[in-house]
């Protein structure tokens, strides 16, 4: 059986081996312990329903539980929060949080934080990629 593809690998400068960000920053920095010091925190089996703005200016995140979205969670964020969702998942989260096309976020009901037109439009990198989504968690 022959079987191609490709994939990217992540080669670390320091010792020439495979690597990615999670051995590269989130363990070596130990922001995956239990300990309370840690400057993230990281979630499992969560969905992100919108970022929560204050001001406009980001403030934290409602998440919802991915078995059962009625379980929400508002999680607050001391300095900064990143959102990290991909090229096709994170302008779904911004168009929740009232970011994006005014007239879709009108048609939606979803509050406009801030017009901008451009969110969600030119998947040009993606054009055969199926990826379901809604704007609805």
């Amino acid at each position: 059986m022959r079987s191609g593809g490709y994939f990217a690998k992540l080669i670390s400068t320091n010792d020439g081996r495979r690597t990615n960000a999670a051995h590269n920053y989130l363990y070596q920095r130990g922001h995956c312990t239990s300990a309370s010091s840690s400057k993230i925190r990281i979630t499992t089996r969560r969905t992100v329903v919108r970022v929560l703005l204050n001001d406009e200016h980001a403030s934290g995140l409602e998440v919802c539980d991915t078995s059962d979205p009625a379980q929400r969670e508002k999680i607050t964020a001391r300095r900064m929060v990143l959102v990290c969702g991909g090229a096709l998942g994170t302008p779904i989260i911004l168009e929740r949080s009232g970011i994006g096309d005014r007239e879709i976020l009108d048609s939606l009901g979803i509050p406009v934080v801030a017009d901008l037109p451009g969110v969600g439009r030119e998947y040009q990198d993606h054009q055969v990629y199926p990826f379901p989504s809604a704007l609805l968690p």
